[in-house]
This record gives C-alpha cells, structure tokens and sequence, in this order.
C-alpha cells in the first residue's frame, strides 16, 4: 500500500516539473519575437526568394507571342495618280503616268515599280519598272483605242524570279488619235487689226496725195482704213475710210500695222489748181507753205504756273531736218514773245517761265535754218503762214489770272439815310 502511493507521489511530482518546464518554454517563445529566417532551416527555401530566383522568360504570358511568331508586315498598294480613271488622251504626245506608295523601295532587295499598260482585248503587258513614282511615254504602246492601267511592287531575287508585293487598282482610259472637235461656244475668233488706225485729232481725207487736192472729208483719232495704195515716196497712203469713201491721207498721222514693202503703188489722179491762195501780208513771203492747224489748248483756259502744254496738227508733208516748228507767245498788248521754243513734233510741255501773269496769246509756224553761222534772229526764216492766234490765262502764282471786275458805278455814291422808326 505504501509502494503505490510512493508510485502515485512519483508520477505527480514528474507531471508538475514536466508542465512547468512547457510554461517556461512557452513564455520564452512568445517575449522573445525571433526573425523568421532564423528559424527555418537553410535547406528549406523561402517564397520570396523563390520567386526572385524565376527566370523572366517563365513568367512572360503564354498568350504573348514572341517575336519569331510576329507575321511580316504587309506591302501598301500604290495610288494611281494620273492619267485620271476615265481620262482621254489626244494624239502622240509626251504623257506622264504618275502614282504615290506610302513606303520606301528596299532596292538592295531588288524591289521596284512594275508599272503595266495594256488594251482589255489584249494580255496585260509590263511597259516599264521604274524606282520613282512616274514614267513618261510619248506614244500609245499598242495603237490608239481603250487601255487600262495599274502599278505593282514586285521583288526580284538574283535569280530573277519576282514576286508581286502589292498590286494596285485598274484604272481605265481612252488614248485618242484625233482632236476632238470644239463646241461653237468654245470658238475664238482672232481680233484682226485693221491695216490702219488715225493717230491724230482730226484728219483730212483728200483726193489725191498731198494738200493741193480737195479734201473729201475729215476722219477722226481712232478711225480704222484700209489701205489700198501709196504713193512713190510713201508719204501718202490710198485708203478707204469707215463709211466706204476712198481717198488719200498723210501717212506720217497714221499708225500703220501692216508690213508696207508689199502694198502697191497707186496711179494718183492729175495734180488740181493748188487750193490754198496765201493771204498776202506786210510779213509774208512768196511761196509759203499752209500753217499748222491749232489743236489745244482752246481760247481762255487758264494756266497755274508749272507745265503748259501747246498742241498743233500738220498734215502737208514731213519735216526735214534742219525744219523746226516755231512756237511763240506774247503777253497781250506786246510785240516781242515772253517765251519763244523750237520743236521738231508736234507738241510743247513747259513752263513760260519769263512770262508775267495775264492773258498772252500764242501762235505756230514752220520755219526752216538758213545757216549755221549767222546770228540767232537771222538762223532761221518762216517756211509756212503763222497759224491762227489763240489766248489763255496764265500766272506763275498759285491762284489763276482773271480779269478785273467791270468798275462798281454806285461805289461812290452816298448811303441814303436810313428812315426813322
């Protein structure tokens, strides 16, 4: 009875140191945290660097495909730029086909243009594999008639095989052999000039070739003639006139545009009695030629300094070389020209710059040089009449001369009273 309670109190003992050893064990383990890494063992290995350790190929996505999987890149197809789709094409002439390719040929590879022009009831036919993007051709490749047109990009390897790259759309036209033939609307008729145009103011047409012969009419600047005739010298031309009336006009007043080496020489009518008798005056001479006509400026325009501008009309016959147009003009009431000028022409633009303000009347006339040597008064004698005088206001001021007004005769005269309220 002893022993087993000697055996009871054993095992008790055994139970409580056991139990406590657990406690201490369990309280250690749980005060002191300890480093995961430290517990577990070296041969067990860690996610983490499990994970780290993965090749990068391994965690690529099956779905992904690599870049031995990726197709080859398709070739665009040519657009087709002119000859236009349903254009027509006149004659042999230089004719470019053009087209664009968004890409660039790989020529090392032996890539080009296969550019093809054919008729439909014909096979298709390569005219021509160029590098750029046109081609010229100045024929039609098989006679005239309907042709279609394309372009391709072909390869060609070193055993020249090709293979087609890209093929573009076929686009149809006409190659023509003839001109078509215009609509009426689209007929041009050419401007034809007339032989002849009148260059001045007013023009005597006459009889005959020169001022002796009567005058039949008077044409006007911009009449047009047609000339008929001319005379041996060329000085006068036949024409006939707008109304339909012929006769002789100096050509010299003329605008001529026809080429005068081939128009004919006319049979000019018998000289008449000379229509002009000059006028005998103390100043004139035997012999005068007709004075010049005066044109502009009329009587009374009036003149603010600066530029005058005088013109006059002959029509007898050219001048000669050492023959001048005297231009002359005096201020009223006077004698002796403020201002005295020698044109060859006929026409003045200046200043009368020694010519006082007021009206001054001025006239021209032909004169000729009678020597070099002589004295300037003396150099030079009237070949024609003096022409009419005309007059003009003009000052070197800046408002224009006017006459004075008539005199007010009640200027004078006392104020009458004025009437009372």
């Amino acid at each position: 009875m002893n022993r087993m309670n000697n055996r009871k109190d054993s095992w008790t003992v055994f139970a409580v140191i056991t139990f406590a050893i657990m406690m201490l064990f369990s309280m250690s383990s749980c005060s002191v945290p300890t480093p995961t890494t430290s517990l577990a063992p070296t041969d067990t290995p860690v996610p983490v660097t499990t994970i780290a350790s993965v090749p990068n190929d391994t965690l690529t996505p099956t779905s992904t495909p690599t870049a031995t999987d990726t197709p080859a890149q398709s070739y665009p197809a040519p657009t087709l730029v002119s000859p236009a789709y349903g254009a027509t094409i006149m004659g042999e002439k230089l004719t470019k086909f053009s087209w664009h390719w968004d890409n660039v040929l790989q020529v090392q590879e032996g890539e080009k243009f296969d550019l093809r022009i054919w008729r439909p009831e014909k096979q298709c036919c390569t005219v021509a594999m160029p590098y750029k993007g046109s081609y010229l051709l100045d024929a039609p490749p098989d006679g005239f008639g309907q042709y279609q047109w394309q372009v391709a990009v072909v390869r060609i390897d070193k055993s020249g095989s090709k293979s087609i790259l890209s093929e573009s759309p076929k686009w149809s036209f006409i190659w023509g052999d003839t001109t078509p033939t215009p609509t009426p609307t689209a007929i041009v008729t050419p401007i034809l000039k007339p032989d002849a145009v009148v260059n001045t103011a007013n023009l005597n047409l006459r009889s005959g070739p020169s001022t002796d012969y009567e005058i039949l009419g008077v044409l006007k600047q911009g009449d047009p003639l047609k000339i008929t005739g001319k005379d041996s010298p060329g000085d006068w031309l036949k024409v006939i006139a707008p109304d339909g009336e012929e006769g002789w006009v100096a050509a010299w007043l003329l605008e001529i545009n026809l080429d005068m080496s081939g128009v004919l020489i006319a049979q000019a009518p018998p000289t008449p009695t000379p229509m002009y008798t000059p006028t005998p005056t103390p100043t004139s001479m035997p012999g005068l030629l007709p004075p010049p006509i005066l044109l502009a400026p009329a009587n009374g325009e009036s003149f603010i300094g600066g530029i005058v501008t005088f013109r006059w009309q002959w029509d007898y016959r050219p001048l000669e070389q050492d023959e001048l147009f005297s231009l002359r003009v005096c201020r009223e009431g006077e004698t002796k020209p403020c201002h005295h000028a020698q044109i060859h022409g006929f026409e003045y633009s200046g200043s009368l710059s020694y010519c006082s303000a007021g009206k001054h009347y001025w006239q021209v006339a032909l004169v000729g040089k009678l020597c070099e040597d002589c004295p300037e008064h003396q150099k030079w004698q009237d070949l024609s009449e003096s022409s009419e005088q005309r007059w003009v206001y003009y000052t070197p001021g800046e408002e224009p001369w006017e006459p004075p007004p008539p005199p007010d005769k009640d200027k004078d005269k006392p104020t009458p009273p004025r009437p009372p309220d």
